[in-house]
């Protein structure tokens, strides 16, 4: 069995409940927390892109997450003529390879999203953090990858600077490193979120 892991309070255990089976759209449905995501993903059209992917990962805001952002910040996003911005705010919530936590254990550095920039992944101090955003649960499983559920909305574009500026303390971490502890135990497909594919990992680490 595969159970989600609650980082909040530091749990990861049978106690928690089972991680559904069915691909990243339908495990984020049966957690019931992730409503405007959801919307959003339909609004953008990227749905289906995201349920064709054969190996992704996905930093899915809460609920509670989108109400925090600024008043009309939402029903802006989701207006036809803001399609593009939507796109790309969602897609930077996207990697496409799958990810666990244990790969980002005492690392951190920028990993290349699918909206062609970085968010930086932390995982030092015993937590995960993407960008300034904190993983609240972490390897929820779905047939095609990931779901790691955090706090905050990301920002494209917010982890650049820290990415370029950043000198973790352990083992840095970039996507080459990314695809290549994924590429271990992922089975390769045709279909992918736009970005880089997740390819043969390469001889260097860097």
């Amino acid at each position: 069995e595969i159970y989600q892991c609650d980082w909040s309070s530091d749990v990861c255990s049978s106690d928690l409940t089972p991680a559904a089976q069915g691909d990243v759209i339908e495990t984020l449905r049966a957690q019931g927390q992730f409503t405007t995501f959801l919307k959003a993903l339909d609004a953008a059209g990227l749905t289906e892109t995201l349920k064709g992917a054969s190996a992704i990962t996905v930093f899915a805001p809460t609920d509670q997450a989108f109400a925090a952002l600024p008043a009309g910040t939402v029903d802006a996003w989701l207006k036809p003529e803001n399609k593009d911005q939507l796109r790309k705010v969602l897609l930077y919530h996207t990697i496409n390879a799958s990810v666990t936590s244990a790969q980002l254990v005492n690392r951190k550095g920028g990993v290349r999203t699918g909206a062609d920039a970085e968010v930086v992944l932390d995982g030092g101090g015993g937590k995960i953090r993407a960008d300034g955003a904190n993983v609240v649960q972490a390897d929820v499983k779905a047939k095609n990858g990931t779901v790691f559920v955090i706090d905050k909305v990301l920002t494209p574009g917010a982890g650049s600077a820290a990415a370029a500026a950043a000198k973790p303390a352990g083992m840095a971490l970039n996507r080459s490193y990314v695809v290549r502890a994924a590429y271990q135990d992922q089975t390769k497909g045709d279909d992918q979120p736009p970005g880089e594919k997740p390819a043969e990992p390469p001889a260097s680490t860097t």
